[in-house]
C-alpha cells in the first residue's frame, strides 16, 4: 500500500513538473501543460502545486472559472504557503 501511494506521489510530481516546463515555454494553444496538470490531480487529488500551476495556465488561457476553481480547492486553501497570489483569504473563506 505504502509503495503504490509513493510511486502515485512520484508520478503526479513528475506530470506536475512536465506541466510546469510546457507552461514555461509557453505551450499554450493545445493547452498542453493544462493536460499535465490534471493528469497530475487525477493521480493526486489533494496536490497542492498542481492545483496552483493549473489556475495559472487556465489564467493565461482566460478560462477564469476554471481558474478560480484551482485557486478555491480545498487542497489549496488548506495550505497558505501554497496559495497563488490571487488566491487570497476571500477566496479561500
Amino acid at each position: 500500500m505504502i509503495a503504490c501511494w509513493l510511486s502515485s506521489v512520484t508520478i503526479s510530481q513528475r506530470v506536475n513538473n512536465r506541466g510546469a516546463t510546457l507552461h514555461a515555454s509557453g505551450r499554450y494553444e493545445e493547452e498542453e501543460a493544462v493536460a499535465s496538470y490534471d493528469r497530475a490531480i487525477a493521480l493526486k487529488p489533494d496536490y497542492p502545486d498542481a492545483l496552483v500551476n493549473r489556475g495559472d495556465a487556465l489564467l493565461e488561457l482566460k478560462q477564469l472559472k476554471e481558474a478560480l476553481a484551482s485557486y478555491e480547492s480545498r487542497a489549496v486553501c488548506s495550505r497558505p504557503a501554497r496559495r497563488a497570489p490571487m488566491a487570497g483569504e476571500a477566496m479561500c473563506s
